[in-house]
C-alpha cells in the first residue's frame, strides 16, 4: 500500500470514528434541539445508551438511558413532528403528551409487565430548579421487586422533554435522595443553554 492510499485510509477511519463518537454514551450527549449537554454521569447514574428514535420515525426524537444498581432513568426529547410547542407546561400539548405517556405505563400494567400497578398521585405540578414539570407517580412490582416510578414532562425549545425515573423501594434510604438529586440535576441541565463541543 503506497503512502497516499494509507493516508486516505487513516483519514477515512478518523472520520468514521468521529461520526460514531457522537453516539458514544461515554462522552455524554449534546442536544442541538434544546441546546443542552447531558454528561456521561449524573448523580451516580451512568449514561449507558443513546437511542436515535428518529431512525424509526420522524418526530420520535432521542432517548438517553441512565442506570445505577437500584435506579434507572430515561430522558426523551421529541417533537412528534409538531412545530409550535410552547415552553413550559401550561399548553394543552404538554397535558396531551403526559396523557399519552401515562397510557403507555398503564398498558404495561394491563400486560402484567408492571404487576399491581397503582397511581400514587398526579397529575400534579413538580417544581425542579426554576422549571415546572407535569408529574405522575406510580408503584408496581417488576421482576418480583416493589418499585416506585416518576413520570415527568415539560416543554422547551419546541420539544417535549419526558423523564421516567424508577427505583426499588427496598433499596437503602440514599436511593430516594439520589433520585431527587438526579431530577434536580437534569432540570439544571435543560435550563442552561450550552453550545455543542
Amino acid at each position: 500500500m503506497n503512502f497516499s492510499k494509507g493516508l486516505a485510509m487513516a483519514a477515512l477511519l478518523a472520520c468514521h470514528l468521529a461520526i460514531f463518537a457522537k453516539d458514544d454514551s461515554s462522552v455524554g450527549y449534546y442536544s442541538e434541539k434544546i441546546s443542552a449537554k447531558f454528561p456521561s454521569g449524573i448523580s451516580g447514574m451512568d449514561l449507558t445508551e443513546i437511542t436515535d428514535f428518529e431512525k424509526r420515525r420522524s418526530g420520535l426524537g432521542v432517548g438517553l438511558s441512565y442506570r445505577a444498581d437500584d435506579m434507572r432513568a430515561d430522558i426523551y426529547i421529541y417533537d412528534m413532528g409538531m412545530t409550535d410547542i410552547p415552553d413550559g407546561i401550561s399548553s394543552g400539548l404538554a397535558e396531551m403528551s403526559l396523557k399519552w405517556s401515562a397510557m403507555e405505563i398503564e398498558e404495561q400494567g394491563r400486560r402484567r409487565i408492571y404487576a399491581s400497578l397503582k397511581e400514587l398521585d398526579g397529575p400534579r405540578v413538580m417544581k425542579l430548579k426554576s422549571s415546572e414539570f407535569l408529574c405522575k407517580r406510580y408503584s408496581f412490582i417488576e421482576a418480583g421487586l416493589q418499585k416506585e416510578s416518576f413520570l415527568l414532562l415539560t416543554c422547551r425549545g419546541g420539544n417535549f422533554i419526558k423523564i421516567r425515573l424508577t427505583y426499588s423501594t427496598v433499596s437503602d434510604s440514599d436511593v430516594k435522595a439520589g433520585a431527587q438529586d438526579f431530577l434536580d440535576s437534569v432540570a439544571g441541565i435543560i435550563e442552561t443553554k450550552q453550545r455543542g463541543e
